[in-house]
């Protein structure tokens, strides 16, 4: 057979969904031997027959990989656009090949169709390839033809960008209000309803046409249609873009209960803390106390961010008693743990004990996962740490600085890690001088100070850095302070540090990560005498919407 009579067999058989592995492996055969007379309309058709069936067959895409790349110059949009999906679909990243593909893409958008241009985003945010010149190109041609997308293609184009964590505010301006006009209707459309919503969520883009149109057309959708994963996405992108719709909420919550057998535990705490975000009534008190009782079914495996998720919300509907054995659970797997670690940290008796047990938290930590300890038991935590958790008049002016000093546009912008703001008050002294603040406002800053002072507060490491949060910055302008107060500039002869006296006030726009709980411990344990009240919101509550400042966009990244 030729090297079209291969491609247009197998398209054949594609086309159809006969999935006939012994054809497709003699297809596969004579293909890499044919390859060199293949065109790329022989190459897409193979390629995305092979993807379209799920069959993985690494030695043809290799080659194909290969002659694709020394015939780029050949392809149009139509054979990119399928070549790069198939090897998504696939899993295959050829780098070189994949460079290539972004290249000549960039040079033929325009002419394809509104399919090829899908498609294209789509594989490479499946594959996770952040080309930057072929999204921008990407979102320029979607802006000039956004006129003619449906609610599907609307949708993978956002959820390619936000797959991507890249955040074009021309672009996403474009989807939000060309899915929120009269003439897109997603009604019926779980799949993209679901996708879409979680994409304006990841991108931190708050727009209320656009999430009252999401709502009326999940309302009109009949709610059987939306799988488990749909359905979790859809009701946490309402709560993390802070938007409650109580009819939604209703019939979201009805359908979990109905499926809540099937639910993995991923699903069902993100189901329950997104209904808890946005306030959903549970008239009967059957909703939470049930998913509380499936979840010990379920959690074999499940990370410590899930157990402190459910337990934060047990203790504030007061639901612990009647879930006892999750409780006992929760406090032996995570809480108890959690508070002997940074005990630990801050009664190390010298330096080598205490990096020591830093290590020991960061084991753990990365072993159980447990990024916080919610805003329920980090006030457990600070206790641990030998600070105060403080809820008094001095807290709200702190809140009204930060508030003046910062806007986010969604809660989601303000509980990541540059989302945090701290605010910090301090009055220190010792034989011979003394440091005072009145008040001042920190943001998170990734640029380190004097290395001695940095590795005397070291934070530890969860999914992303976390030296440069908010919290630490502030204890270590602390700390920098009491140590020119005692004459001091290297790590030497810090002893007097012990002897300072005085008070720290903290204030956190956020309940404190795990490693500002430690930095926390660390700073009691090198000034025992000054006393440390730590106050803290929890944005998700607490998060109200304000006007964005004339020519702001949000640039921060999101929460880990």
């Amino acid at each position: 057979m030729l090297g079209q009579d291969l491609a247009n067999t197998a398209w054949a058989f594609a086309k159809v969904a006969i999935r006939n592995e012994p054809l497709f492996e003699a297809i596969a055969i004579s293909a890499m031997l044919r390859m060199p007379e293949s065109d790329p309309q022989n190459l897409a058709n193979i390629a995305w027959s092979f993807a379209t069936v799920k069959i993985q067959h690494m030695p043809l895409v290799g080659v194909m990989s290969e002659h694709a790349l020394a015939t780029m110059k050949q392809f149009g949009p139509q054979e990119l656009a399928n070549f790069a999906w198939a090897l998504s679909t696939l899993m295959f990243v050829h780098t070189a090949c994949l460079n290539a593909l972004a290249n000549r893409a960039v040079t033929g958008l325009h002419a394809g169709s509104i399919q090829n241009l899908t498609n294209t985003a789509w594989a490479f945010a499946q594959m996770k390839v952040k080309n930057t010149t072929l999204l921008y190109s990407i979102a320029q041609e979607v802006i000039r033809t956004i006129p003619e997308f449906r609610a599907r293609d609307l949708s993978i184009t956002a959820w390619s960008f936000a797959r991507l964590e890249v955040r074009d505010e021309n672009l996403i301006s474009a989807i939000a209000s060309a899915a929120a006009s009269a003439g897109c209707d997603f009604g019926g459309c779980h799949q993209e309803i679901a996708n879409l919503s979680w994409s304006m969520a990841l991108l931190d883009y708050r727009d209320k046409n656009l999430l009252e149109a999401l709502s009326g057309a999940a309302m009109r959708t009949d709610m059987r249609q939306f799988s488990a994963q749909e359905m979790t996405n859809t009701v946490w992108a309402f709560a993390s873009l802070r938007y409650a719709h109580q009819p939604l909420l209703h019939a979201i919550a009805t359908r979990a209960m109905c499926h809540l057998h099937e639910a993995i535990s991923q699903n069902v705490v993100n189901t329950a803390w997104a209904l808890d975000c946005l306030g959903s009534t549970d008239p009967e008190e059957e909703v939470f106390p049930n998913i509380l009782q499936h979840f010990l079914k379920v959690c074999t495996g499940s990370l410590g961010i899930e157990w402190i998720t459910l337990a934060s919300i047990a203790e504030d509907r007061c639901l612990a008693s009647r879930v006892p054995q999750f409780m006992v659970e929760f406090e032996s797997l995570v809480l108890k743990p959690a508070l002997e670690l940074l005990s630990l940290i801050r009664v190390a008796s010298d330096d080598a004990i205490r990096l020591e047990q830093l290590q020991h938290l960061q084991d753990w930590v990365e072993r159980v996962q447990v990024p916080h300890l919610g805003p329920t038991y980090t006030g457990d935590a600070l206790k641990a740490a030998g600070a105060k958790h403080a809820e008094s008049t001095w807290s709200k002016q702190a809140q009204e600085e930060v508030l003046a000093s910062a806007w986010w546009s969604c809660p989601h912008a303000a509980v990541s890690s540059q989302g945090v703001v701290a605010w910090a008050a301090a009055f220190l002294e010792v034989s011979g001088g003394k440091a005072e603040e009145h008040g001042e406002v920190y943001f998170a800053d990734d640029s380190a100070g004097p290395i001695f002072v940095e590795r005397m507060l070291q934070p530890i490491f969860m999914q992303v850095a976390r030296g440069g949060h908010a919290e630490r910055r502030a204890l270590v302008t602390l700390l920098r302070a009491a140590l020119r107060m005692i004459g001091q500039s290297s790590a030497q002869g810090t002893d007097r540090l012990e002897d300072t006296a005085g008070w720290v006030k903290l204030y956190a726009s956020h309940y404190l990560c795990i490693s500002c709980l430690a930095v926390v411990a660390q700073f009691t344990r090198l000034l025992p005498k000054v006393h440390l009240e730590v106050a803290y919101d929890n944005a998700w509550a607490s998060w109200t919407e304000r006007a964005v400042p004339s020519g702001e966009v949000l640039s921060i990244g999101r929460a880990a």
